[in-house]
């Protein structure tokens, strides 16, 4: 019923309706804690979910075309710069992604974002998981200190934050040495609005054709630390949207792994 309603109304009312179930769903956020607001997004499954294992991050984390080429390029790093590395995965939700990298490092930290339900996806990642040099955490990573590591992994996470809550987190991890961090992008126009501010949730700004430019205020992290290691067509096109593309950025700090 839902595409036959995208297939007969015009692209401009379905924007306008999305718009307002938008305004909606941050009138509801804005007053409550990310705990708060990701725990409802896991526990409704507003990501979708994922078979027998429940839990699941959405797209971004299930959709081949995206995943495969980030798993292949960070597979290829860490062979490179050797296993004796501690990697901690900020945001590590469903474990889609993560999971092919237990092996290849000493210690895989893997955090999920202080949402409630997560003790019940932690003890489920344990029981998939025994054997591996693993830890997972449940903390909020807006407001508590870091787990220590030599490398981390932010992978979609701050397209769904604040600016606020971005800058707290982006000044946190000058800890590690080096960071990806992936992020979702409108297919580059003139009308883009770098760094649109948003109300923590599902939502992410490709579909107001803004992004998280770390470059850009109020981020402002020099163009010459940011190296695009990856760029990849994104999920967000449903005939309605430009799917955007997903690029993933090498950031190091202080000394190079």
């Amino acid at each position: 019923m839902k595409q036959l309603l995208k297939a007969l109304l015009p692209k401009s009312l379905i924007h306008m309706i999305r718009r307002s179930r938008q305004r909606v769903h941050d009138s509801r956020n804005v007053s409550r804690s990310a705990r708060e607001v990701f725990s409802e997004i896991y526990r409704e499954g507003h990501w979708g979910t994922r078979g027998d294992r429940g839990f699941c991050s959405g797209s971004g984390s299930a959709n081949q075309t995206i995943t495969a080429p980030y798993i292949e390029m960070i597979t290829g790093y860490l062979n490179a710069v050797g296993r004796d590395k501690t990697v901690v995965d900020l945001g590590c939700g469903d474990l889609e992604i993560g999971r092919n990298f237990l092996d290849l490092c000493a210690e895989y930290v893997g955090v999920d974002v202080g949402v409630d339900v997560v003790p019940d996806l932690i003890e489920q990642h344990k029981s998939f998981f025994q054997g591996h040099n693993v830890r997972f955490l449940c903390m909020d990573i807006i407001e508590d200190s870091l787990p220590d590591g030599d490398i981390c992994f932010v992978r979609q996470v701050l397209q769904h934050l604040s600016n606020e809550q971005i800058a707290r987190i982006l000044a946190k991890l000058r800890k590690y040495k080096v960071c990806f961090i992936t992020e979702h992008y409108p297919t580059d126009n003139p009308g883009i609005v770098p760094n649109k501010d948003i109300v923590h949730g599902s939502r992410i700004r490709v579909y107001a054709n803004s992004g998280v430019y770390l470059d850009k205020p109020p981020f402002r992290i020099p163009e010459d630390c940011l190296e695009l290691v990856l760029e990849v067509p994104g999920a967000a096109g449903d005939g309605v949207y430009d799917r955007g593309v997903i690029r993933t950025y090498k950031v190091e700090h202080a000394t190079s792994v």
